[in-house]
């Protein structure tokens, strides 16, 4: 069921007239916080109502519930998106968050963003899933005596596939159709397209797969 009400204001409060006229954002929630600073921007030639659904239903065994807006920065989508509900999506002062089009994002999905975070076209992700650019609290390296860097981009290729329950920390970075195992936790660069990684902290599992709808 649509929320009218939320999904007018959001369109309206962002995007140009000739875009918020046509609803392209559908709210399917009632969200708890809806903090709507920053910009907005629908990269897409093809302005339909609803080519983004917030709070839609994927997995039965999650209780519906709600969604969570914090924008203070720039959030860029760039085609079809589906957001599950009861996430959360947040993006400070100098945040840029880039979402490709016929992208999914699950249930539970937490996306924290303070300098850059980027999904290509046809990602994939599953439920319970953080990604999060940020140390959020400074640290010092007592042998070289100097800061270490406290924020780092995150970047996913064309057609990343992860799975649920995975965290994603500054610095990384997935080739396109890399595969991402359930419970995994990433932290680096894994440059090779088509490769399986997982495990804590994750690794090259395997070669030479992709998911088959890409």
């Amino acid at each position: 069921m649509v929320c009218l009400l939320w999904s007018i204001r959001f369109n309206f409060h962002y995007l140009p007239f000739r875009q918020a006229i046509r609803l392209p954002v559908l709210f399917e929630v009632i969200p708890t916080f809806l903090c709507m600073k920053g910009v907005v921007r629908i990269e897409n030639e093809n302005i339909r109502p609803g080519i983004i659904r917030i709070g839609e239903t994927f997995a039965p065994f999650y209780k519906r519930e709600t969604f969570r807006w914090k924008n203070l920065g720039t959030v860029v989508m760039k085609g079809k998106i589906s957001f599950g509900h009861h996430t959360f999506i947040s993006v400070g002062p100098d945040g840029y968050l880039e979402i490709g089009g016929k992208s999914t994002f699950s249930h539970d999905v937490k996306l924290i963003c303070e300098h850059k975070i980027v999904f290509g076209d046809k990602s994939r992700v599953s439920w319970g899933c953080t990604f999060i650019d940020t140390d959020f609290h400074p640290l010092i390296d007592m042998v070289k005596n100097e800061p270490i860097q406290e924020k780092a981009p995150i970047i996913m290729g064309r057609g990343v596939w992860i799975g649920h329950d995975c965290i994603l920390a500054k610095g990384s970075k997935l080739a396109e159709n890399t595969t991402v195992s359930s419970g995994s936790v990433v932290k680096g660069r894994f440059n090779k397209p088509n490769a399986i990684v997982g495990g804590n902290p994750a690794m090259v599992w395997d070669e030479g797969y992709k998911r088959d709808d890409v």
